[in-house]
C-alpha cells in the first residue's frame, strides 16, 4: 500500500484520517502544519499527500506549490 502524508492542523481530522488509512493497510505520516509536511517530503518516502488547504502560517496551497516545483527524484 500507499504512504500517505495526512496534512492538518485539525488534530483530531488529522489522527481520523491516519486510524482509517491505517485501517485500510496504508502507512499514514502526520503532519500538524506545512513546515512538517514539507519537512516530511524532503525525507522522501511519501507516495500521496492529502493536504488542507486552509491552515494558519504556511498554508496548503503554498505547500502545494514547494511540492510542485521540486525536482524531480
Amino acid at each position: 500500500m500507499a504512504v500517505v502524508l495526512i496534512v492538518d492542523d485539525d488534530a483530531d481530522l488529522r489522527a481520523d484520517l491516519c486510524d482509517t488509512l491505517g485501517d485500510l493497510g496504508h502507512v499514514p505520516v502526520p503532519a500538524a502544519d506545512g513546515r512538517a509536511a514539507l519537512a516530511a517530503v524532503e525525507r522522501g518516502g511519501i507516495e500521496a499527500v492529502l493536504l488542507d488547504l486552509r491552515m494558519p502560517g504556511l498554508g496548503g496551497m503554498e505547500v502545494l506549490e514547494r511540492i510542485r516545483a521540486r525536482p524531480a527524484a
